[in-house]
Formats: structure tokens, sequence, C-alpha cells
């Protein structure tokens, strides 16, 4: 009995710390947010009090000991601020004091205790300052710009201004270790990238999971109000046969009344259960979205992130300058490909409208060869081998699936090796039976297929403990192959290794060569995937903002599938305002120019007013190297454009 009281205590205190701040009246937006920081207060203070105890006991009272003492009273007098309603004074605080604990205590440390100042002492610090950039991204949601902004400034100035506060005090790089090396400033450089690319890739997660989870509630407040709806009908119908109880004497003469009546109910019902059943469909189809995006994208992170890693403590322990320089160079190529990956998973994000629509031109090989490359780390530590047998060299389908899929296979392969013998992956890809197969086979430690033969692609779900990992990235794997209409399979032999077959329909190139990808009253715009080539197709004189519209869709599609060629049909803009025709050449061409627009073909129709703009149009785009054919159907184009 006593243990259960001290337990109620303690978890009514803890209630109490996390309610600081909160007043009667509050909105649950407001509610949570003070909740939620005073959450990571608490986490915070004790994890000062857990690294202060042992240092005092050591150490006793150095200058670290007092750094940290007060920081754990800051957080203490930021849990008391909060009481008086300064939320945002207090976020503001508590999501940059760290960092700027962090260098402080480096100078100090470096002014008090010199002679035991090494060169890594330059590296730590940088890199944990840098590494609180995530916690602008707890307090703050994506509509409080101001503030997430102006905390994520502050850590950005720690990081960035890490060298001129320490020559500031005396206590610079080159005080002790001379003038800076080449290979210092470029990995301070290259760290400084990577921490940007990282806030980046956090700041567009947390703005497509806002979003998502908005459109989630409305979706919700939508299916409340159609069930109120339906139980509205459903009352009305209740009371119909109520009062059909109360008149059996009326009941003859309103017989053919009251039977319209009910059916006009019954129609009623049956379109509101549509509608509902649609309705919560779609909540379902939102929702999976959300929960495969939020997988994919820490899934596939993890790959790079690791190779980064990886590069980093190999620059640490290695003197040499010119392996560090290739080292550096290898952790540039790194974060590169960082960025490609969260590029093509925010594209999933964007047009996740178009995502099950949009084919694009898959080469096996080149998606097989970077994977490998990202992959280089593990490769070597395993002294891996990859075998390609390549009959079929191109398919089409979902990019980013088709990456997220090899990648999976690869590293599992990988990581699933039999220590005894080098890793050896193989990789096939033929048509059978008018399909696209893709075998991707290992000679690893193989898994036995008769205990988890119906759980090996479920979600969570690991079959080896000599490894980390979570279970998911064969569930991803399944989860894309059936988004693309395709079907997978594995043979499996302890100790021999493991095959996956992969069944992926063959589409008709008619299908590919011609996918809408925006359609409106104004205009539509097609993309042929295996060609390349993008066709804005006007169906009338746009209004101004209908112009504008079609002209932001036509550069997101060249930006997401890195169109080159584009055929436009302007047989329909025939004499446009004069702002308009400005516009077109001051601004548009330069904007086609930035997306990589190569080739344009002109499907246009000659009035005396427009033979000035057209001269000067051609004129234009000859400056800014875009080759410019003017044709009279999209048949001519399409032929004028594959034949230059």
């Amino acid at each position: 009995m006593r243990n259960f009281n001290q337990k109620r205590i303690e978890k009514n205190m803890f209630a109490a710390l996390l309610n600081i701040g909160i007043k009667d009246g509050m909105s649950r937006v407001e509610i949570r947010k003070y909740r939620l920081t005073n959450f990571v207060l608490i986490v915070l203070f004790f994890l000062g009090l857990l690294l202060l105890i042992p240092s005092l006991y050591e150490n006793g009272f150095i200058v670290s000991a007092y750094m940290n003492l007060t920081s754990v009273a800051l957080i203490a007098t930021l849990l008391f601020v909060n009481n008086f309603g300064f939320i945002n004074f207090t976020r503001l605080v508590a999501s940059t004091y760290p960092s700027v604990i962090i260098v402080s205590a480096s100078i100090a440390v470096k002014t008090l205790y010199p002679q035991s100042v090494v060169i890594f002492d330059f590296f730590d610090a940088r890199v944990l300052a840098g590494g609180f950039f995530v916690l602008p991204y707890l307090f703050f949601g994506y509509n409080e710009k101001r503030y997430l902004f102006t905390s994520l400034f502050f850590i950005m100035l720690a990081v960035v201004g890490f060298d001129p506060l320490h020559n500031l005090f005396g206590v610079g790089y080159t005080n002790f270790f001379g003038p800076m090396s080449k290979a210092y400033i470029v990995s301070g450089i290259y760290i400084d990238i990577v921490l940007f690319f990282s806030s980046w890739a956090f700041y567009y997660f947390k703005y497509n999971i806002e979003g998502l989870l908005q459109k989630n509630a409305l979706l919700v407040e939508d299916l409340g109000e159609r069930n109120v709806e339906l139980s509205a009908l459903f009352e009305e119908l209740e009371d119909s046969n109520q009062t059909l109880k109360k008149n059996e004497k009326l009941i003859n003469e309103q017989k053919q009344l009251l039977e319209q009546t009910n059916q006009d109910l019954a129609k009623q019902v049956e379109e509101k259960t549509a509608e509902l059943r649609q309705s919560n469909e779609e909540l379902v189809r939102h929702n999976n979205e959300l929960q495969q995006f939020s997988n994919t994208l820490s899934h596939n992170l993890r790959g790079p992130v690791a190779n980064l890693l990886g590069l980093a403590q190999l620059f640490k322990m290695d003197s040499s300058e010119e392996n560090r320089n290739s080292v550096a160079m290898h952790i540039l190529k790194s974060a590169e490909s960082l960025d490609g990956i969260i590029k093509d998973l925010n594209k999933v994000v964007e047009l996740r409208n178009n995502l099950f629509q949009i084919k694009e031109k898959i080469e096996i090989k080149k998606e097989v060869d970077g994977i490998w490359f990202v992959l280089d780390q593990n490769v070597k530590q395993c002294n891996g081998k990859l075998v390609l047998n390549i009959e079929l060299p191109v398919l089409y389908g979902v990019r980013s699936y088709f990456q997220s899929i090899l990648y999976n296979l690869i590293s599992n392969a990988i990581k699933y090796r039999h220590v005894d013998r080098p890793c050896l992956i193989r990789i096939s890809s033929f048509i059978k039976e008018g399909k696209c197969i893709i075998e991707v086979q290992d000679n690893g430690i193989g898994v036995d297929l008769h205990r988890y033969g119906k759980k090996i692609f479920g979600m969570y779900k690991r079959f080896h403990d000599h490894t980390e990992g979570k279970g998911l990235g064969l569930f991803l794997t399944k989860q894309q192959v059936e988004a693309m209409q395709g079907k997978i399979r594995v043979e499996s032999k302890l100790g021999v290794g493991t095959r996956f077959v992969i069944e992926l329909p063959s589409i008709p190139l008619s299908q590919i060569q011609s996918q809408l990808f925006y359609r409106s009253e104004a205009a539509d715009i097609y993309l042929d995937a295996v060609n390349n080539i993008t066709t804005l197709d006007w169906k009338k004189m746009p209004l101004p903002f209908e112009f504008s519209e079609v002209f932001r869709n036509n550069i997101e599609i060249f930006n997401a599938y890195n169109s080159e060629l584009w055929i436009v049909d302007l047989r329909l803009m025939v004499n446009r305002s004069p702002s308009e025709k400005k516009w077109v050449i001051d601004e548009a061409i330069d904007q086609y120019v930035r997306v990589g627009i190569k080739k344009v073909v002109v499907i246009r129709k000659i009035v005396e007013e427009d033979i000035a703009f057209w001269d000067e149009f051609y004129q234009a785009t000859k400056r800014k190297s875009i080759q410019v054919i003017f044709a009279e159907s999209t048949t001519e184009a399409k032929e004028k454009l594959l034949n230059v």
C-alpha cells in the first residue's frame, strides 16, 4: 500500500510539472505546446544532473562542472518563467542555450587548461553544438517560422562562428597548432554543409508531416459532419414511421405519398452512405500515405548517414593530409547522395496525387550503381562483390519506390552476409511471360522459411539478432512492389543464401508516352517518359490567373522528372497583352533555363500583331542556349524534336 501511494505521489508530481503554465480556457494546441516544452525541459534537467554528479565525483568543481551546473539552474529558471506564460521566450532560450553553453565551455576549457588541448577538441565541440539543431523542430511548429528560424539562426551562428569566437578569446586553432591546414578548413566546411542539409531535411519533413496531419484533421471533421447528417436522416425516417403508426386511418389515402417519401429518404441514405464510405477510404489512404512516407524517410536516410559517420571516424583517425583530403571528397559525395535521396522523398510528398499515375524511365544498372556507391563503406568491410546480368536494361515505374526496393534488398544482403566467405550479390533482370523480372540473390546466412515464411514481409519482424535493425525493410519493399502492381517472393536456405524475385507489369509504351500530369479548363500537360518530352496543350485563351497556374505546374514537372525537351501548343495564345509578352521574354525564359530545358518546339499561329514578339522570343531563347523549332501540329513537333 505504501509503494502504491508513493507511486501515486510521484505520478501527481510529474503531472504537475508537465502542467506548469497551463491556464483554464486554453486551447488543445496551446496545452500541447506547454506540455511538450515542460517535458523537454524536465528531460534536459535530469540529464544535466546525471552528467553533473559523476563529473563532481571524479573531478570536483572544475569549469565543465560549473557550466553544467549553470545549465541545470537555467532549465529550472525556464520552468519557473514558463509558469508566468512566457512560453515563446522559454522555447527560444531552451532551443539555443545548449549550443551556446557548449561553445562557451569549449572556450573556457581551452583558456583554463591549454596544456590539455588536442586537435580533435576543435571538431567534437563544433559537431556537438551543431547537433542540437533538432531542438527548434521539437519546440516549434511549421507555422511558427519566426521563432523556428530565429533559434536555428543562433545555433548556426554558434557553429559557423566557432573558430572566430575562439580566435577572439585567444584560444583558436592557430594559437595551438599554427596556421589552419587545408584539411581543417575543408572539414569545417563539410561539417557545416552536413548540418545544413540535415536541418533542411528536418524542415521539409516537419512541413510535410504537419500538412498531412492537418488534412487528416479536416477529413476527420468532415467525417463527423457526415455522420451527423446521416443520423439526422435516420431520425427523420423514424419520425415518419411513428407518424404512420399514429395515423392509421390515413394509411390508404397517403400510401402512395408515403412510399414516395420512403424512396426519397432511402435514396438520400444511400447517397450519404456512399459519401461516408468514400470519406472513410480517403481518410485511410491519407493515413497510410503518412505512415508510408515517415517509414521510407527514416529507413532510406539511414544508409547515407551511416556512410557519412564512418567517413567522419576515418577522417578523425587518419592524420595523413593526403588521406584526409581523399576522405573529405568522399564525405562531399556522400552528402550529395544524401541530398538526392531527400529530394526524391520530397518529390514523393509534393507529387503524391500523381504518384501512382506518372511512370518514369528507370535504368536498372544506373540505379544499382548508385546504391552500390552509397553502401561503399559496408561493401569494403565485407569484401563484397556484385555480379550483374542485365538483360532488361530499362523499365518504367515509380523511381523512388524502385530505388527503395533495390536499396533494401542489397543492404540486407550485406547485413546478413556469411562470416566465412566474401559477400557475393547477383542481380538479374529479364522479361518472362510478358512480365519484368528482377532477381536479387546472395550467398548469406539465409532464413528458415519453414519457421518464418509467413512473417518475412511483416512489419517490424526480425529473424537474426546479431545485427541491428528494425525489421522494416522487407515490409516496405513488399508494400512498394504491390504499389507498382507487382509481386515479390523469396527463396532461402539456411547457410546457403537467399533469392528475392520481383515481378512487375510490362507497361505498354503507348501509356508511357502520353501521361496526363495536369488538367484544367485552360490547358493539359502531358509527360512522355520514353523520350523525356513534356507537352503543354492550351485549350483556350487563358485568363491571367490560369496562365500563372499552368506555368507553375509546368515548372513543377520539369523539376520533378528532369524533362529537357518541351512541346508547347500556342495556337490559341494569339494577341496577348504587352505585359504578358514582356513577362515571357524577361522572366519565363530564365525560369525554363534554370530547370534545364534544352530544346523547345512551338506550335504557333502567326498573326500580324505577334510577329515582333516571335522575333524577340527567338532571339531571347537563342541567347539563353535554348534551341527553338517551330511547327504546325503536335505530330510534326514530336518528329522535329526527336530528329534534331
